[in-house]
């Protein structure tokens, strides 16, 4: 795997500080900052521990916010999940609020990737998983964090990710507009929904820093990325291939589809961009190739599509019909999708079986079809198929009825609107082929086709 360029650093980690001092802790190195908040590694006589602390850029005059801040910050250190981190204590010295974490936790994802300069994509993706994880929690109990950045997030030595600072934005969600550095306008400042959707971005962001190794837009952290995306797409943001071509093209979609200019495009929740994550990193964990080898594996053992309804029927009836008429039975196979689709894959099978190259001249025609095959081969092909509805439930089996008596309708349709000099047939053919995704889907994908 090739390496990522050398990294931007925007979250400032471990920054040496002089002798600064926040009520009873002692101040040792700035961890990151942005517009709304500062992470620092503090020392606490009073326990004798290094802690965490996690303030706003912000002080606080009105002590109208100051209260609201309190009672917010205690409701959310009621949360419990394992990527939340815990908090020791929160207070206020000086009009600083503060939340202050055991620093054993582990270190921030910025001073981490100071000592590994290099996250595999792998790496990279369970990281944010954990985070997505993490806010879908939050988001569920009426929070939202407001400022998730690189120094936001505390690694452990055994690899636990954690959120830290939730509960501490004291102003609007990045990119908003409204409220200021010396006085924030309100807390919250913005609907729970609109907040989880910036945190979602904001994760969007974090990962193409990630896979990247550069905050994208030229911008210092997150919250400025977000801000200057914030125009309606004035500005795009892209996993520039020259430094990302190593990357799969799923995992490359995933990221740009989570940071689109196109608002309605992205993510609209940590749940679902979670599970767009986590299905990619299942497979490369796993190894597993993803639905197209679940499907492979269905049509083994069920066939591409089950015989119609009235197959057995037609079947029965064949050796009444004069072999000779091609097209009167062509017209019968072709409103049954999986009898036909069945009967070009075996005819064209036996032909290349017996001449590679034919290959290159597929037999297209059902007409053509039965004529090579014979009234024997159309009953084989037919007994090859799963009985109406295969493995089907009854809504399913509904389901699927209408679709092809839909396809059916259309495929008349068609007919009845080409041009003078087109195949009937071949008309039909296109309009059947056209719509055998979904067949496909409803029949061996049911549950998942109904999500859709």
């Amino acid at each position: 795997m090739s390496q990522s360029p050398p990294r931007s650093n925007p979250s400032v980690p471990a920054s040496p500080a002089a002798s600064r001092a926040l009520g009873r802790f002692e101040l040792r190195a700035l961890l990151g900052r942005s517009d709304h908040s500062m992470v620092w590694l503090a020392f606490d006589p009073q326990h004798s521990r290094e802690v965490t602390l996690v303030l706003p850029r912000p002080q606080l005059s009105d002590p109208q916010l100051l209260k609201l801040w309190q009672s917010r910050v205690l409701a959310a250190s009621g949360l419990s999940h394992p990527h939340v981190a815990t908090m020791l204590d929160f207070g206020v010295e000086n009009r600083w609020p503060y939340i202050s974490f055991n620093r054993s936790l582990g270190v921030t994802l910025g001073e981490w990737l100071v000592a590994h300069p290099h996250p595999t994509p792998e790496e990279s993706v369970g990281w944010m998983c954990s985070i997505l994880e993490a806010l879908a929690f939050a988001h569920d109990a009426g929070f939202s964090h407001g400022d998730v950045e690189p120094f936001s997030v505390v690694i452990s030595d055994q690899g636990a990710v954690r959120l830290i600072g939730l509960g501490l934005p004291l102003v609007s969600p990045a990119g908003s507009g409204t409220g200021s550095q010396n006085q924030p306008s309100s807390l919250p400042s913005h609907p729970l929904q609109q907040a989880a959707k910036q945190d979602v971005l904001a994760v969007g962001v974090l990962l193409q820093y990630l896979l990247s190794g550069q905050m994208p837009l030229g911008q210092s952290d997150v919250a400025g990325v977000i801000g200057k995306m914030a125009a309606k797409g004035r500005d795009g943001v892209r996993l520039p291939r020259s430094v990302t071509s190593h990357l799969s093209e799923t995992l490359r979609l995933i990221s740009n589809l989570a940071v689109s200019d196109q608002e309605r495009q992205r993510y609209t929740s940590a749940r679902t961009f979670r599970s767009a994550l986590g299905g990619w990193l299942e497979k490369q964990v796993s190894g597993f190739s993803g639905p197209s080898e679940v499907l492979r594996e269905r049509v083994k053992e069920l066939g591409h599509l089950p015989a119609g309804q009235g197959v057995l029927h037609f079947v029965g009836q064949l050796q009444n019909l004069d072999p000779h008429h091609t097209a009167e039975i062509a017209e019968h196979i072709m409103d049954d999708p999986g009898l036909t689709l069945e009967i070009l894959r075996q005819v064209n099978q036996a032909r290349m079986a017996a001449d590679p190259s034919k290959a290159n001249e597929p037999v297209i025609k059902v007409r053509r079809a039965v004529a090579l095959l014979g009234i024997n081969g159309i009953r084989r092909c037919a007994q090859s198929l799963k009985a109406w509805p295969g493995n089907l439930p009854p809504p399913a089996a509904e389901a699927l009825t209408k679709e092809l008596g839909r396809c059916r309708l259309a495929g008349r349709l068609a007919q009845l609107l080409a041009p003078p000099g087109y195949d009937p047939e071949m008309i039909y053919l296109v309009t059947m082929m056209q719509n055998l995704g979904r067949f496909i889907l409803r029949y061996h994908f049911a549950e998942e086709a109904e999500q859709i």
